[in-house]
């Protein structure tokens, strides 16, 4: 059986900056504030650091992401708040020479509803080269072809701020202790999340707080964040575990937790 992959793009939160030669010089994301009915330009600008002629293909994904790991790169309109038909550019393909920058225009027009509030986006693929390189073992095929990943959003007035924790706990990774928690977005509105642990022992007295990495959580996605206690000595504690969505909007929830 001949078996087919596509490899090149690791998309995790969309960090990915360089693709090849081609390296993406605006940030991994691109956000916009705008009312229902406005008409929003923007420009993303990638260099070619290489010694030819490189080529580009430009296309447009929804993508999610799904707690524990799990990233959905899916055709636009598929998610319910993509802005995927919103967002035109002039070009779907460009040639860049070696050394050089090139600019990406494009433009979003926002639907003129009154109903709309809270994050819309999609990715903007840059793919290079029109042939994927293709290598063979063992009747493997592996089709390798380079991606960069940038994400554009919209923010528009009125979005709601909400989250639910839906798992939590304890789990070795190698010699560090981790606490993991599963935090989906309710709300309508992306939220920047570094969650962190406060931890209390049985007198009720503070001990230390330990942070996870921040991660943006967007509206109807979930991911796992996760929090090292390596350095926590053992015993038994309250854990509050906090995350921070904004604006005021504060999430909390308590855990027991042993640590050996």
């Amino acid at each position: 059986m001949r078996r087919c992959f596509l490899a090149g793009l690791s998309l995790g939160f969309l960090s990915v900056a360089q693709a090849g030669n081609i390296v993406l010089v605006s940030d991994m994301t691109t956000a916009h504030n705008a009312a229902p009915g406005s008409i929003v330009r923007g420009i993303l600008e990638v260099r070619n650091t290489g010694d030819e002629a490189e080529s580009l293909s430009l296309s447009l994904r929804d993508f999610a992401t799904r707690a524990p790991d799990t990233r959905d790169v899916m055709d636009t309109g598929t998610t319910d708040r993509s802005m995927g038909s919103w967002l035109s550019m002039e070009q779907d393909a460009l040639t860049i020479p070696p050394g050089q920058l090139r600019s990406i225009p494009y433009q979003i027009q926002v639907p003129e509803d009154l109903d709309l509030e809270g994050t819309y986006w999609t990715i903007l693929m840059l793919e290079e080269g029109s042939t994927p390189t293709v290598a063979t073992a063992n009747g493997l095929s592996l089709m390798q072809r380079s991606r960069i990943a940038t994400r554009v959003l919209v923010n528009v007035d009125g979005g709601s701020r909400v989250v639910t924790f839906t798992a939590s706990g304890l789990e070795r990774q190698g010699e560090s202790t981790l606490f993991y928690t599963d935090i989906e977005n309710t709300g309508t509105t992306a939220l920047p999340l570094a969650p962190k642990l406060e931890l209390y022992d049985q007198q009720g007295h503070k001990q230390a707080t330990y942070r996870s990495q921040q991660a943006t959580l967007y509206p109807g996605s979930s991911w796992r964040y996760s929090i090292d206690l390596t350095a926590a000595p053992p015993g038994d504690y309250t854990a509050i575990l906090i995350a921070d969505g904004g604006a005021g909007a504060l999430f909390g929830a308590r855990h027991p937790v042993h640590l050996d």
